[in-house]
């Protein structure tokens, strides 16, 4: 009996679900201070450069193969070649490792978003600066260890409805609201 696979409803979930992976949590938290760091303008020149002939490159590679075969990772190298099977195997990994700092990193956004929201809404008269919210936050290792539960039931939460129903669903919504807070912080950074 074959199973049917899951699939994307339409192209533009696809695609905000594509642009989401790319940009991610670790760009959006890392990207501002190793560009100030490593050369400003220089550095996102050779970044997107990379970005374009790389990664473009390699996830049309991967849709390829996917297409071809009609399996997963594994079963797309176990049916492509004998020689690089093993890639398949650092596919099923890669995930798992990736999870162990974005659940952190997860949980530290989570948690510094409710305490600057608490510190407005409850706030007294003089306001914590955004400096001493987080220097509060990493003294608590309890916090983190809680948030970061917390990101990855919403994780789970998300993907537990499948692909159209679950990860389709959430970006089409999440990716237009990370763009509007992108653009409140242009202006907000301008002001």
């Amino acid at each position: 009996m074959e199973t049917k696979r899951a699939s994307w409803a339409s192209n533009l979930g696809f695609l905000m679900a594509a642009i989401g992976s790319a940009v991610g949590l670790g760009n959006i938290w890392g990207f501002p201070y190793k560009m100030g760091k490593s050369g400003g303008f220089a550095y996102l020149a050779v970044y997107a450069l990379l970005a374009i002939f790389v990664g473009f490159i390699v996830m049309a590679s991967e849709l390829a193969m996917g297409r071809k075969t009609g399996q997963g990772a594994m079963g797309t190298y176990h049916a492509l070649t004998k020689k690089f099977r093993w890639i398949g195997w650092l596919a099923l990994f890669s995930p798992f490792a990736v999870m162990g700092f974005y659940a952190v990193l997860g949980g530290y956004c989570i948690e510094y978003m409710a305490l600057n929201l608490s510190n407005f809404a409850f706030g007294s008269e003089s306001l914590a600066t955004g400096g001493e919210l987080f220097a509060a936050m990493l003294s608590n290792p309890a916090g983190a260890v809680l948030f970061a539960a917390l990101f990855l039931a919403l994780c789970y939460l998300i993907n537990r409805s499948g692909i159209s129903g679950g990860i389709e669903k959430f970006n089409n919504v999440g990716m237009p609201m990370l763009f509007v807070m992108l653009v409140i912080i242009i202006i907000r950074s301008l002001t």
